[in-house]
């Protein structure tokens, strides 16, 4: 029971913005928290072997980069 699943999540806003959120959750959706946050496109949330960090693609700054996170440390 200690799958977890990352996805991310866009938000239209009633002004015509977006939000961009990877989220990280049990597998059942329970104890949902947002990794990263952003007005530009993250995408392709990628878990490492050993399960400890997430890679994705985020397009700030206009450019994609490619970032890795530890989820432990942020």
């Amino acid at each position: 029971f200690s799958t977890q699943i990352a996805y991310v999540s866009e938000e239209r806003r009633q002004d015509g913005s977006k939000r961009f959120r990877l989220i990280v959750s049990d597998a059942d959706g329970e104890n949902a928290r947002v990794v990263a946050d952003s007005p530009q496109p993250l995408m392709s949330p990628s878990w490492s072997p050993d399960g400890r960090r997430l890679a994705y693609v985020s397009f700030e700054g206009n450019a994609s980069a490619i970032y890795v996170q530890t989820l432990r440390t942020g």
